[in-house]
């Protein structure tokens, strides 16, 4: 289980959530968030802080967009276990 900071009623909250396959530079979340909870990136903001939220796109040239393009290879060399 791992925590991650959320939007909620405008203030930022914890939530626990289970984590599937990990990579270097990113985690399946497998339990714990829905479509269109707004996770918090920047850890420094205190908890219960009132907040905005802006939208960031996704980082598409990570082992995400390699396995996209049908290499499967290069994403697997960077699995951790669960």
């Amino acid at each position: 289980i791992a925590r991650v900071r959320v939007i909620e009623d405008g203030r930022i909250e914890e939530r626990d959530v289970g984590l599937g396959l990990r990579t270097l530079g990113a985690a399946e979340v497998r339990l714990g968030l829905e479509e269109g909870d707004e996770v918090v990136l920047d850890m420094r903001l205190p908890l219960g802080q009132r907040v905005r939220a802006r939208v960031v796109e996704p980082d598409l040239h990570g082992a995400s967009a390699a396995a996209g393009a049908g290499n499967g290879a290069a994403q697997l060399t960077n699995m951790m276990g669960r």
